[in-house]
């Protein structure tokens, strides 16, 4: 089912067995009424943090494909990567943006790799990767690296 909303006019794709709940719009905040349906309910769906949608799926965004995050508790979880090799990787291989395709930070990874691919723009890759040496904590996906 495609859903307008009436206030900023976003259109949101939605499975067509949801209906009778409350959809919020994320551009604007505005309160959706869904048509009424024989399937699941709106408040079963979660928000995809990667691409903004709505999905029932447990662990895999079936528009994206991206891992999900159980967003029900609140508590971050932890990634199955290790800080340590992030580091080392920032620290040996950070110019080209391995330690960022390891941690699945793909669009900072693609970036530093055109930049480490010129030698002109290899030291500013270099030195953006040794920030992220020291500030960087967490994953692609919001995660804590142990």
């Amino acid at each position: 089912m495609r859903i307008k909303c009436g206030n900023c006019g976003e259109i949101y794709d939605l499975y067509s067995d949801l209906g009778g709940g409350l959809f919020t719009c994320q551009t604007c905040g505005a309160l959706l009424q869904l048509p009424p349906s024989d399937g699941k309910d709106i408040n079963d769906l979660k928000l995809c943090p990667h691409c903004g949608k709505l999905t029932d799926a447990e662990a895999v965004c079936p528009h994206c494909g991206e891992l999900l995050l159980d967003l029900g508790n609140g508590t971050p979880r932890e990634s199955g990567r290790r800080l340590r090799t992030y580091r080392m990787l920032a620290l040996f291989l950070g110019g080209w943006g391995i330690h960022n395709f390891y941690a699945g930070r793909r669009t900072a990874a693609c970036i530093q790799l055109v930049l480490g691919l010129s030698l002109l723009t290899l030291p500013l890759s270099i030195l953006w990767s040794w920030c992220e040496l020291c500030t960087v904590t967490e994953d692609g996906i919001g995660q804590t690296m142990q």
